[in-house]
């Protein structure tokens, strides 16, 4: 019977790691290599030291504030929303690669962390 229990637990265990690795993932960008992790609140990938309670992180910051809306005058000429707004709030836009190759904007902070652009994009709306 300990045997069946302690086969339980460590089956247990193995899966809620898997779970939790693949939260997280490594993407890509010119000279830039970067572990970002999924994040339910903000509905986005962020720089996985953010998920640490104990450490500061602007792109994890800038989610407890809302930000007012970028001018429709900023958002034409066929270019990104989500980067757009970056831009407007003067953060540096980078497009990084996820492990199958899938490109995505990223907002980088002062401070190097990232958020992607789409989640800064529903946190003005």
């Amino acid at each position: 019977m300990n045997v069946i229990l302690l086969s339980f637990s460590l089956f247990v265990s193995l899966l809620s790691n898997v779970s939790l690795a693949a939260n997280c993932e490594n993407f890509k960008g010119y000279e830039l290599k970067e572990k970002l992790c999924w994040d339910q609140t903000i509905r986005g990938w962020i720089t996985a030291r953010c998920l640490d309670k104990n450490q500061k992180c602007q792109a994890k910051d800038f989610f407890l504030t809302k930000t007012d809306a970028v001018p429709l005058s900023e958002m034409k000429g066929g270019h990104n929303p989500a980067a757009m707004i970056c831009h407007h709030l003067k953060l540096e836009v980078l497009i990084l690669k996820d492990s199958q190759n899938n490109e995505q904007s990223f907002c980088r902070f002062k401070d190097q962390s990232l958020v992607d652009a789409n989640s800064v994009e529903r946190n003005v709306k």
